[in-house]
């Protein structure tokens, strides 16, 4: 895990310019993307590569994520999960 500090540092930086640049949010869907902004590196299940994942950083400060059940985002606002052995993700 990254140090809350320094992402929180990346997101003000991040934010800063989405601001400048008249940019309401950011979509991040790539697990390496997610990793520097929020610290965690998302696990899933051990066999899938690739899982989904995404955090949504607001310009204004507000984040949110939507993860695997069992990943968890603790530097993000809100957090949504889903199962990923259910309707056909993976079964």
């Amino acid at each position: 895990m990254l140090p809350r500090e320094g992402c929180l540092r990346r997101q003000a930086r991040l934010r800063e310019w989405l601001a400048e640049n008249q940019i309401d949010a950011v979509l991040l869907t790539d697990l390496a993307d997610i990793y520097f902004f929020t610290g965690t590196l998302l696990s899933g299940p051990p066999f899938l590569h690739g899982h989904s994942a995404c955090v949504v950083l607001e310009t204004s400060s507000g984040s949110w994520a939507v993860v695997p059940e069992g990943d968890e985002l603790p530097i993000v606002d809100d957090q949504l999960t889903y199962s990923w052995s259910r309707f056909g993700t993976l079964e």
